[in-house]
């Protein structure tokens, strides 16, 4: 019988957010027959888009901490890496994954979690700008003992962000790999645009554009209502 490649998703939480939905789209799109795949959250949060997309297609997301309570806030804060490093070394030994693919600054839990394993394969993909990502001297240094002694395969969205990798890190095969968006839901729309622009309340001959972006802080959206005006 065929061995499926198991394979842990391991990322901060599942709710609105670019990485968040790639990761999302990892877990439906993968080839069910060949892998089987887990998505680690280390927060899980209740009513969260991605999450309810996941469990609606037969796949759980499993939370370190279920639910960003306050007691779980504290009791992570108080604990540091520990905890969770703990919990992820739990699920790797009852699910024995081949590979861990983890997102964002979880790169401390996946360290303690996997130092004695020397079985999975690691890779890490950065999401933001790296002068963002490694403003810290310990996120850098962790991410360097992973590549150094688990064999961590670092993923960049571009080729410049390639070059300041590999420049961070001393190493010179960081893999470029695009950000992949399924456009068929988008471009396979079964409502007519004049209908969705009367539901919305837009005139027929309006000039629209659009903004892709959750609204925080760091989209800037301020700027871009500035631009327009």
């Amino acid at each position: 019988m065929y061995k499926k490649t198991v394979v842990f998703e391991f990322i901060l939480m599942l709710e609105d957010g670019g990485a968040q939905a790639l990761v999302k789209d990892y877990a439906l799109l993968l080839n069910k027959d060949k892998f089987d795949v887990h998505v680690i959250t280390l927060w899980k949060i209740p009513g969260a888009i991605n999450s309810d997309i996941l469990r609606e297609n037969g796949i759980n997301d499993i939370g370190i901490y279920n639910g960003m309570t306050f007691f779980n806030r504290a009791f992570n804060k108080l604990c540091g890496w520990f905890f969770p490093a703990l919990k992820l070394k739990f699920l790797i030994w009852k699910y024995k994954p081949d590979c861990l693919h983890f997102h964002l600054n979880l790169a401390k839990y996946v360290k303690q979690a996997t130092r004695k394993d020397r079985n999975i394969r690691l890779f890490y993909t950065s999401h933001a700008e790296p002068e963002v990502n490694f403003d810290s001297p310990k996120e850098i240094k962790t991410v360097d003992w992973l590549i150094k002694n688990k064999n961590l395969k670092v993923i960049a969205l571009h080729n410049k962000m390639k070059w300041e990798l590999d420049e961070i890190f001393g190493i010179s095969d960081t893999i470029v790999l695009h950000n992949g968006i399924n456009i068929a839901r988008f471009t396979d729309v079964k409502e007519k645009k004049s209908d969705i622009r009367q539901m919305l309340g837009i005139p027929e001959k309006a000039h629209v554009i659009g903004c892709v972006a959750r609204f925080c802080k760091v989209k800037n959206h301020s700027f871009l209502i500035d631009v327009f005006a």
